[in-house]
């Protein structure tokens, strides 16, 4: 997982290789900003094609 703030600074992205839409809606459950109402979240399924060399290990 990766985690970063978008440009011009409207929210931020979060990355992460999961199973299914259900593992990733647990992992945003355990998130403080999530258990402190600070944040709302979209799930937005993302399938990369093009990435730097060592970048696959991380989407198996």
């Amino acid at each position: 997982m990766c985690t970063g703030r978008l440009n011009p600074r409207a929210g931020g992205v979060i990355i992460c290789n999961a199973k299914n839409k259900e593992e990733v809606e647990a992992l945003i459950k355990e998130d403080p900003f999530y258990t402190n109402e600070v944040a709302e979240y979209e799930i937005i399924e993302f399938l990369p094609k093009i990435y730097a060399e060592g970048f696959e290990e991380y989407i198996k």
